[in-house]
């Protein structure tokens, strides 16, 4: 007769749960290799453990000891249930598994968003820092299809009811989904590095030219992406990936077909504004928000324009983007110029500053000597015969002018992330009332 032992019990048991050594092991904090050497006798379990192993397979720690059941039908239907507890406790342990490796993913891209940020403030090497950005999101979406295609494998491994394997599969399909997202998000965001610094050698990208521009396509990136999930979820549905309800697959239809419906309205909307807002921007330039000099007279307009001022563009230039350019001179050096005509010929610096004003039919309006070099431009009245008043800018104020047409895009911007942001609200509100 053979000899019964705790390790072939534990053995048995392991195997009529559906169970590998593994699976055991995990849930008992030890290794396989020690559930092993315990179903080949070589050792036992600790005293500490016989009541967990014996809560496990759903028998006393007495059986489990005496390496036999007594009351077999008795105990087959209390298996059954810890098996199905045990099953559901593994199946939440794997869901909160992959819910820690997705964080992973999305943080490693987080890692790369700062390092593109140390590369483009810290080293203002902005090109760098994108392709630093590009290595840690790489890596980030390597994670997690590896991690996602474990789970799904391990998943068939149990030996779970159709349900819990629904639920299981449900999880791990729409977490590895919104993993994704984010990335493409993250990755987005840092587009502007690549496209402001080109041409810009070594250059960095100012605070605002990367974070205006970045929101602006991260909101653009989680639009495509939400809508995206929508078919992505009903192609999922169709293919059995996961399996819902007839009564939720109608609800998820109308909800769907109400959203779609939403966002075409939205995106015919922002078409129309951004085109509107683009025709616009022709007017709406720093000049059209500039408050300028106007000159009734040429008399008022030559004694301005021959007084002897700085160049104040560099000034004006490096107050405006320090981060840019840091290291930019703020003042040009004051060697002497040689001017010299369209011949070669060395002429005098007032016969090269000198200008002149025509009107439409040729006749001279008024000859000064450009010696104010703080004039960014010079706007004319082309509908009047003596070409007055004449409006002159400044650099200080095209700067300030250029600073009024940036808050206008910021809250174009921001009204445009707005209707997006409401969008995505409005639709998760919807499907859970629905539910």
């Amino acid at each position: 007769m053979e000899k019964k032992t705790i390790g072939s019990f534990i053995a048995a048991l392991r195997k009529a749960n559906g169970m590998t050594q593994r699976n055991l092991a995990e849930m008992l904090n030890v290794s396989d290799k020690t559930v092993s050497r315990w179903e080949r006798d070589e050792s036992a379990p600790d005293l500490s453990l016989i009541p967990v192993i014996a809560e496990i397979f759903g028998v006393t720690s007495d059986e489990l000891l005496r390496g036999e059941r007594k009351l077999q039908n008795d105990i087959t239907e209390k298996t059954d249930i810890k098996k199905e507890k045990q099953l559901l406790r593994i199946a939440e342990s794997s869901k909160t598994k992959f819910t820690v490796k997705s964080i992973i993913s999305v943080g490693i891209s987080f890692i790369g968003i700062i390092a593109a940020m140390i590369a483009n403030f810290g080293f203002t090497s902005g090109t760098v820092g994108f392709f630093i950005s590009c290595v840690f999101i790489a890596a980030s979406v390597i994670c997690e299809t590896a991690f996602t295609i474990l789970a799904f494998s391990t998943a068939k491994t149990y030996d779970y009811e159709e349900e819990t394997a629904n639920i299981c599969k449900k999880h791990f399909f729409k977490t590895a989904c919104y993993t994704f997202y984010i990335i493409a998000v993250l990755f987005a965001s840092t587009l502007p590095i690549i496209m402001w610094t080109e041409g810009k050698g070594y250059f960095g990208v100012a605070l605002e030219d990367w974070l205006i521009p970045g929101l602006a396509f991260a909101a653009v990136t989680a639009l495509i992406c939400f809508i995206l999930n929508i078919f992505i979820t009903n192609s999922a549905i169709k293919k059995e990936i996961f399996k819902i309800s007839g009564n939720e697959a109608e609800k998820t239809r109308r909800i769907t077909s109400l959203t779609l419906r939403s966002l075409v309205a939205l995106l015919a909307a922002v078409f129309v504004t951004y085109s509107a807002q683009f025709a616009i921007h022709e007017v709406l330039t720093p000049l059209f928000f500039a408050e300028g000099t106007v000159f009734e007279s040429y008399d008022d307009f030559k004694e301005f324009m021959e007084t002897d001022m700085p160049d104040t563009s560099y000034t004006e230039m490096t107050m405006y983007a320090t981060a840019t350019m840091p290291n930019y001179e703020d003042v040009p050096t004051d060697d002497e110029i040689t001017y010299y005509d369209n011949y070669g010929n060395e002429i005098s610096e007032e016969e090269a500053l000198t200008e002149y004003v025509y009107d439409d039919d040729g006749h001279l309006l008024c000859k000064y000597i450009y010696r104010n070099q703080s004039v960014y431009s010079i706007k004319y009245n082309d509908d009047s015969k003596d070409r007055l008043p004449i409006t002159v800018y400044t650099y200080e104020q095209f700067y300030e002018g250029r600073g009024a047409v940036e808050t206008f895009d910021t809250l174009f911007i921001a009204a445009y992330v707005a209707e997006i942001t409401l969008t995505v609200v409005i639709y998760i509100m919807k499907r859970k009332k629905i539910k």
